[in-house]
Order: C-alpha cells, then structure tokens, then sequence
C-alpha cells in the first residue's frame, strides 16, 4: 500500500472523529432494536391476553400471528443494528491498521537515518 505520511496524519487525525461519529450511530440503533423490543413484546402480550382459542398452543399461536408486525420490525432493528456495528468495526480495524503502517513507516525512516 503506497501512502504518505502525510495521507496516513490526515488519517489518524480523522478517524477518531469518524469512529466517535459511528459509536453514536451504533448506540442509536441499539435504542432502537429495544425500543422495537418492547414494542413487540408488549403487542405480543396484549394479543395473547385477548386471544379467544381454547388452549394455551393456540393462544400463542394466535398472538405471534396478531404481533407478526412487531416482529417485522424488531427484525428489521436488529439488521440495522448489526450493519452499524459492523460500519463501526471497520473503521477501528482502519484505524489500528493505519497506526501499525506509522509504526513501520517511523522505524524504516529511522533504519534510514541510521544507515542500515
């Protein structure tokens, strides 16, 4: 990978920002995935109270039918939370990856200065 070092400073001045900025994307879609939690779960009690079978089987099977929106949604939550957390990871796997290339970058130049 050909980078400057001045390309590789605007990098690691940047992704912390970047990375901060992704966190509360990730914290916002977790709000979310509970949020859509609750929801569902308070949908899937209220139709399993109200259900009108005759046994506890169908009961519940009557209110994951009637709360099958619900669990759309928390299903959907749950995707967009794990898109973002893995957005997340990405960029601090840059940004350990690009304080290893300083790394090597610092030790070549001074192998250089150095005469070796």
């Amino acid at each position: 990978m050909n980078i400057s070092i001045a390309q590789l400073e605007d990098l690691l001045s940047n992704l912390p920002g970047k990375i901060r900025d992704q966190e509360i994307k990730t914290i916002e879609a977790e709000k979310k995935v509970d949020e859509a939690k609750l929801a569902f779960d308070i949908c899937y009690g209220m139709a399993l109270v109200k259900a009108k079978k005759p046994n506890a089987t169908e009961k519940k099977a009557e209110a994951e039918i009637t709360s099958e929106p619900k669990s759309q949604e928390l299903i959907e939550a749950k995707y967009n939370y794990k898109k973002e957390h893995a957005a997340l990871r990405f960029l601090e796997n840059r940004f350990v990856a690009m304080r290893k290339i300083g790394s090597l970058e610092e030790r070549l130049m001074q192998a250089n200065i150095s005469g070796n």
